[in-house]
């Protein structure tokens, strides 16, 4: 707690003053739960230390919150399929846990006001000077008695929990988040504003307002509701890097100048979302706007050099920060990479020894290891050396070792010299008999998509239920997904990405029951795919408006879709192909058994660029680890094939015509060598022979100048 105690105090001499902590009962069974007492008593130890310092402790929490365990007939509803108030643009569901409570059912109210009481008690030693509620992200209810939430259910809520703050701490303040309004329902700021108008609340001091995306345009035109003040909620941990803090330091203040710019007029402070210390510079930034409005950010950047680092090196460090914004997105990385890494390299040399090892300046050199790193990558020159330095340097520093996945850094592969193809990357039969007689002694037999390649394959898991029906061929299995939640996870971050090469994807797949998902619009779901339907990298097959597709993207690049000639949602089994070739007009390629269907997309647009991101290879819906799971299927899927060779007209065909088998890989799929006569793959003594059969012999014996016969 030292080191904690130090850098909240750090930070308070920045500007903060008051530093908010968050209670999730949704991994607790009850506020006894011991895992629940030693999470209240380390934050009690942050909240005492905030109170020592002077400063003020706030506690967040949602309105309808509730513990793992709790009652499921109490739950809350979180659809937005056919929903009154609500659209589908955003997703068939809010972002609620599971265990979230609804208002309107009888005796929920008494229950979260008695979830209030029990952290009023918990931090009575301590004093809350505010407390926070939000709407969503999680929390929430889409029930017609609470719709539309932000402006009725949690509102409703909200006034009742604060009366049981209030009566404890009768001077508290009141921050009203309005986190996602109008993502998913329709109304909320219209509904909020105009009972904010009609009667300021009396209950409410502040209005927290921010979005993850683009900053909500409704209280920028019209005005903050009630004439209330507004603080933000600025995202200074996760926008555009994930694992968060998985890259070191990620200095953003380019990006907060213009949000201020645009908010600062209705602004009266904030809050800073925070996931660690490797944002600790937007931390300082955000608190130098709250204090002085019309500073810079750039100015606030070479003080914070100056003042941890040395004066002498403000202009080179400033200019590599300039860099890491350039760089900021993972796939977009040029080669100033390279200048920011020397500027910082040549920087360390005019610093003090104590500067040098500090963490602030270690997250600021793993950054710009890891970018210029990186961009050799594109050029297949990375060194694995340096990318497992940072990763152990980087998990040291931010304590990761047993953290959040998605706080945890991720190893970094690197990509030298393209390796020859192996052709058969994975070959999922899903061919496992439900009814074994006897049973499997591993009952996980039935929970694995065991994958043909062999040894160090990539056997799936299947998630969420996905169930053993009948397969394509007669006697043969396949998997049948309900279009819910279900999934087979194949792994394969690096492992089963198209990196810079050629890929090509095949599936069998039957289905006629609607799609699910329609957060597109069109009901869309996945077959089987990496880094597809998502701000990512990597190529898929998937089903829109019953139409099969295939996509290649490149993150912050070239995105083609492909689609069939007709829809195939005729509860008929169909084989279904998708082909990249680099390099030509028509290299994107898909078939549905066995024929070249009409659309094509050019896959010179990719070039040779890395195609290849941080998702898992799945099967039945979609993997994106910063986002919700979704895109999953409705029905059924057999015989999945993963390779690094564009597959030929005639692959296809064979594939189609033998269901079950593969194609195996040759030489020749990547070119014979011109003396290679025999076509092994080998230039031998075989093809020395067979050269030496014709030595000297003549195609035209009446030549009599060039043509001399080895017998003569």
């Amino acid at each position: 707690m030292e080191e904690v105690t130090n850098y909240i105090e750090d930070l308070s001499l920045w500007g903060a003053n008051s530093f908010l902590v968050w209670f999730g009962r949704e991994v607790y069974t009850s506020i006894n739960d011991p895992a629940a007492q030693a999470q209240l008593v380390r934050l009690r130890a942050l909240l005492q230390i905030v109170k020592d310092l002077g400063l003020n402790a706030s506690m967040g929490c949602i309105c309808n919150d509730g513990y793992k365990d709790g009652p499921v007939e109490l739950r809350a509803d979180d659809s937005t399929v056919n929903h009154e108030h609500y659209h589908t643009l955003n997703g068939p569901r809010i972002y609620n846990i599971g265990v979230e409570l609804c208002p309107s059912k009888p005796g929920v109210p008494e229950m979260e006001i008695g979830y209030v009481q029990e952290m009023i008690d918990a931090f009575q030693s301590v004093g809350l000077d505010y407390w926070f509620f939000a709407p969503y992200d999680n929390g929430g209810c889409t029930c017609a008695q609470c719709a539309p939430w932000g402006s009725n259910g949690y509102l409703r809520m909200a006034e009742l929990l604060v009366g049981a703050y209030r009566s404890a701490y009768p001077q508290g303040k009141v921050i009203m988040s309005t986190w996602y309004f109008n993502r998913w329902a329709y109304g909320e700021w219209e509904g909020i504003t105009e009972q904010f108008n009609q009667q300021r609340p009396d209950w409410v001091d502040y209005l927290m307002i921010d979005n993850f995306e683009d900053y909500p345009a409704y209280p920028l035109e019209h005005g903050v509701p009630g004439g209330l003040p507004a603080v933000n909620f600025p995202d200074i941990s996760m926008w555009g890097q994930d694992p968060w803090g998985g890259y070191g330091a990620n200095p953003m203040p380019g990006r907060l100048q213009q949000r201020w710019d645009q908010t600062k007029h209705i602004l009266s402070g904030g809050f800073p979302y925070s996931e660690g210390i490797y944002e600790d510079i937007n931390k300082v930034i955000c608190s130098q706007l709250y204090w002085a409005p019309d500073k810079p950010t750039m100015d606030t950047v070479g003080e914070y050099i100056a003042f941890e680092f040395s004066p002498a090196v403000v202009d080179a460090v400033k200019s590599a920060v300039d860099i890491f914004q350039q760089n900021h997105w993972r796939n977009q990385i040029g080669a100033s990479a390279v200048t920011a890494y020397q500027l910082l390299e040549q920087a360390e040399a005019n610093m003090t020894g104590q500067a040098r090892c500090g963490w602030r300046w270690r997250l600021f050199r793993i950054r710009a290891a890891l970018d210029q790193e990186l961009y050799r990558n594109t050029l297949n020159q990375g060194r694995q050396s340096v990318f497992n330095a940072a990763y152990e340097e980087l998990v040291a520093i931010l304590y990761a070792e047993n953290t959040w996945p998605m706080l945890r850094p991720v190893l970094i592969q690197a990509v030298g010299p393209a390796p020859a193809p192996v052709g058969l990357m994975g070959h999922w039969k899903l061919d496992t008999n439900p009814n074994m007689d006897p049973p499997p002694a591993d009952p996980n037999v039935f929970l694995t998509a065991l994958d043909e390649v062999g040894p160090g394959s990539h056997n799936g898991t299947l998630t969420n239920g996905p169930v053993w029906a009948a397969g394509q061929a007669a006697g043969s299995f396949a998997l049948d997904f309900d279009g819910t939640d279900d999934f087979v996870d194949m792994g394969g971050v690096t492992t089963l990405g198209i990196g810079t090469g050629n890929a090509s994807l095949a599936v069998w797949a039957k289905f006629d029951d609607p799609q699910l998902d329609t957060v597109l619009g069109p009901a869309v779901a996945v077959l089987a795919g990496k880094g597809h339907l998502r701000d990512g990298s990597g190529h898929g097959l998937h089903i829109l408006d019953n139409k099969v597709g295939y996509q290649v993207r490149l993150m912050g690049g070239a995105t083609i879709n492909i689609y069939s000639n007709t829809v195939l949602n005729d509860g008929a089994w169909h084989h279904l192909g998708g082909v990249l070739e680099r390099g030509k007009t028509n290299g994107v390629r898909l078939y549905v058994d066995g024929v070249l269907q009409s659309q094509t997309g050019d896959s010179t647009v990719f070039g040779a660029s890395n195609l290849n991101d941080d998702s898992l290879f799945y099967v039945g819906a979609r993997s994106w680890p910063a986002e919700v799971r979704r895109f999953h299927f409705n029905g059924q899927i057999d015989e999945v094939q993963l390779y690094d060779i564009a597959l030929t007209q005639e692959n296809i065909d064979y594939l189609y015509a033998h269901p079950g088998e593969a194609i195996k890989l040759v030489c020749g799929d990547w070119g014979f060598l011109d003396r290679d006569f025999d076509r092994n793959c080998y230039v031998d003594l075989a093809d020395f022979a067979a050269f030496m059969s014709q030595w000297l012999d003549c195609t035209d014996p009446a030549d009599p100048v060039h043509c001399v016969s080895a017998y003569q």
